[in-house]
Formats: C-alpha cells, structure tokens, sequence
C-alpha cells in the first residue's frame, strides 16, 4: 500500500507499507506540497504520484522487497526508486500509469490531469537514461 503523508513540519512523503505484515516497508521523498493521487502499475512495480506541487513524479519500485540498510531514510531512497518528475504549470489532480507497459521499448505510458484543464499522456522510460516525454497535451 501507498499512503501520502503530510508531517508536522509540512514535509510530504510516500510511505509504502506491507499490510500484510503490518510493517512500513520504505519511505519516499513526495512533493513541496499536498498529494492528491497515487497509483501502481498493474504489476506494483511503478507507482507515479500527483501534487499540488505542479508535478508528478514516477518512482520504479521493482526492487521494493530489497533489504536495505536503511529504508526509511527517504534521501537514499529517492536516489535509488525516483525515475522522473513530470512537471506542470498548476496543481496536478491525478495521475494514473497506462495499464500495458512496453517491455521491448522499457516505457509506461502515464496520465495526469491538471488544474489548467488539460490531462496529458507522458511516456516514460524506466531504464537509466531516465528521459521522459509529454506526448500529448
């Protein structure tokens, strides 16, 4: 499960937690802002997030179940599951990942619907070069 969480000291952050074992499992940087959306890819390898920030942020959590040192230090964390930001001029509301990801091109493609009216379709690559392109507006 992924839970946005605002703190007392208004830093926002994206907690994965195992339900079934009860546990927090890793802790992620969010945005400057609210969170209003998060959602998986259809395998739970790739959870893209939506704020009031103007950006959405695509994070590959294929190697969730690594043990690390420590995995709620959310510094090394971003380092490790933040894929890219896909910016916008005003809040973003929602965000949602394209059901069929591309394995031969290594992309998702992901939706996000803003305050100026306009949902746009980004395609994302999940290996390391990290480009990302808004395809539609």
């Amino acid at each position: 499960m992924a839970m946005a969480c605002t703190m007392a000291s208004s830093k926002t952050v994206i907690k994965i937690a195992d339900v079934e074992m009860g546990t927090i499992k890793l802790v992620l940087r969010g945005h400057h802002d609210l969170i209003h959306d998060l959602s998986w890819s259809s395998d739970d390898n790739y959870l893209v997030s939506a704020s009031a920030d103007g950006s959405a942020k695509v994070w590959d959590l294929t190697n969730k179940e690594t043990d690390y040192a420590d995995k709620l230090n959310y510094t090394e964390n971003d380092a490790m599951f933040f894929i890219c930001q896909l910016l916008h001029s005003s809040y973003v509301y929602a965000a949602r990942i394209y059901p069929e990801q591309s394995k031969s091109t290594n992309t998702i493609i992901v939706a996000t619907a803003c305050f100026d009216g306009k949902v746009r379709l980004w395609s994302v690559a999940t290996d390391e070069t990290g480009i990302n392109a808004n395809i539609s507006a």
